[in-house]
Formats: structure tokens, C-alpha cells, sequence
């Protein structure tokens, strides 16, 4: 009697990742081995029960279909064959979207600034799941967060939104290190299927941190002779040291020092006039 493929045990799932071939438009999928099968095709298309392409994996039981649209629902299932042909049934259907993915990207941000974070990508589903990992992220000398990433939704499919605050917004507070700061992002959409991407957050010194001085009105708004004296009370003093100062620790290393006089130096003489540091504004 000759054996005939036995498609029933097949139960297909999507996973999150089946190679490094994994990526945009793209779907991962296993399924149960079926006893005597030789190998496997996976079948998909963008209407349910109607399977316009197939991917022939042979005798492997996880599959990578490739090439697909984003921000569209895909339907797939499986069949079995041998020898003696291909089961006359499918598996299962499943169904969902492509992989979502997080486009690498650095944003620039300014010490003591607030703003909307714009995440770049494709796939991702308005009800997706998203966890901030903020872990690396610094923490002031008190122990609370100088970077802070709230209020996080997904506007479109290709794009997701954030509320980021940079500390300090007040003089008197630790400043935030400059440079590269990442953020990690975990998106899990309905159908289960997530990925992981970072975005760099560059924070740029914010030249309102060099106006030390604003004991007087005639100081306020104007990086003089006054804030340097004020940098030089605290000159080379650190973090607990009785000279230090936060408002002095311009790039926020807990050291006041040559790069501190460094950023003083790049608005002194200047004044401000809205958000614009210039000479002409002191005339």
C-alpha cells in the first residue's frame, strides 16, 4: 500500500525570527513535521483561502517569505508533499502583517529641551505593544533619570511617536552628558510577531547653560565677564566637592574644567535674542 502525505498534524505559527535573513517585508513561519512528507510549500497571498505564490522549503519546517508589501495583512498556510504528491489540504491559516521594523536614526537634542520624537519604520500595527528600554540612559548624582521618554504611540504604520525631556529645564540641576545617548525600542505587534531597534539621542550643549550670572538684570541673557568669574569659583572642583557647582558643569561629567570653559567660550560676549546667540543682539 503506498503512503500518501498526512497534512493534518500541520500547525503553522508565526515566530519572531527564523534567520539573519529575517527582516523588512518579511514573515517567519514553523510548523509541526508531518510523518512520510519530503518536503514543504508555503503558501500566501492578501486574501484569505486565496494563495497567489508559494515558497518551496523543502524538507525544512520553518520558512522566510520574502519581498512582501508593507502595512499589509498577509494570509499563509502550508502544504505537505512526497513522493506521491502534495496533500490535497492546507494547514492551518495564519495570518498577519510583515516583520515591523525600526529605522536606525540619531536625533539631535538640546540640554534642558523638551520635544516630539519621531521613530521611522514600517509595519507598525496602532495597537502594538511598545516597551522603552531606557537603561542606558544616565542618571543624575540624586538618582533620577536626565532622559526621560513618555507618552509613546504609533501615529502610521511607518511611524511612531515619543515625548522626550532632556534635563535640566531650571538652572541649579545636573546637566545632561553630551553626546550619544541611545534608546531601545521593543515593538511587539497583535499577531505576536516584534523587533528591537535603538534610536541615538545627540545632545547638543545648550548655550543658555553659559549664562552662570544672573544676579542682576543687565546679566540675564548676556555670556560676560560676570559668568566667567562665577566658572572660576568653581573652577577644578568635582561632584561633593564644597566648590561645585551644577550650573558650572556645562557638559555635565561632574568636573568643571577646560571643556566647561571650552563651552563658555563659544557664546562669550554674545547675547540672546529669542532663541539666537549673536553679538549684535549685546548692541
Amino acid at each position: 500500500m503506498q503512503s500518501k502525505v498526512r497534512i493534518l498534524a500541520v500547525v503553522a505559527t508565526l515566530v519572531f525570527s527564523l534567520s539573519v535573513d529575517a527582516g523588512a517585508g518579511t514573515i517567519s513561519m514553523a510548523w509541526d513535521p508531518v510523518e512520510l512528507a519530503t518536503g514543504y510549500r508555503a503558501y500566501y497571498g492578501t486574501v484569505s483561502g486565496q494563495y497567489e505564490n508559494f515558497v518551496d522549503v523543502g524538507n525544512a519546517t520553518v520558512a522566510v517569505i520574502s519581498g512582501l508589501d508593507d502595512c499589509r495583512t498577509y494570509f499563509v498556510s502550508v502544504k505537505a508533499y512526497n513522493s506521491h504528491g502534495e496533500s490535497s489540504l492546507y494547514s492551518t491559516e495564519i495570518t498577519g502583517w510583515s516583520r515591523p521594523v525600526i529605522d536606525s536614526q540619531a536625533t539631535v537634542a538640546l540640554q534642558g529641551n523638551q520635544l516630539v520624537l519621531d521613530v521611522q519604520g514600517a509595519n507598525f500595527d496602532g495597537l502594538a505593544e511598545i516597551v522603552v528600554d531606557t537603561s542606558a540612559l544616565p542618571f543624575g548624582a540624586e538618582g533620577a533619570p536626565l532622559v526621560t521618554v513618555d507618552s509613546i504611540v504609533v501615529i502610521a504604520c511607518d511611524r511612531i511617536q515619543a515625548l522626550v525631556t532632556v534635563e535640566p529645564s531650571a538652572m541649579g540641576f545636573q546637566a545632561t552628558p553630551l553626546g550619544l545617548l541611545p534608546i531601545g525600542l521593543h515593538l511587539q505587534n497583535p499577531d505576536g510577531v516584534f523587533n528591537t531597534g535603538s534610536i541615538q539621542l545627540d545632545v547638543q550643549f545648550n548655550p543658555v547653560r553659559a549664562d552662570l550670572n544672573r544676579r542682576y538684570q543687565r546679566t540675564v541673557d548676556r555670556v560676560d565677564g560676570d559668568d566667567l568669574a562665577s566658572l572660576a569659583r568653581a573652577w577644578a572642583s568635582r561632584l561633593g566637592e564644597e566648590a561645585f557647582e551644577f550650573d558650572c558643569d556645562m557638559d555635565g561629567d561632574t568636573d568643571v574644567d577646560g571643556d566647561d570653559l571650552a563651552l563658555l567660550a563659544t557664546v562669550f560676549g554674545k547675547c540672546r535674542s529669542g532663541s539666537t546667540w549673536s553679538v549684535e543682539a549685546c548692541l
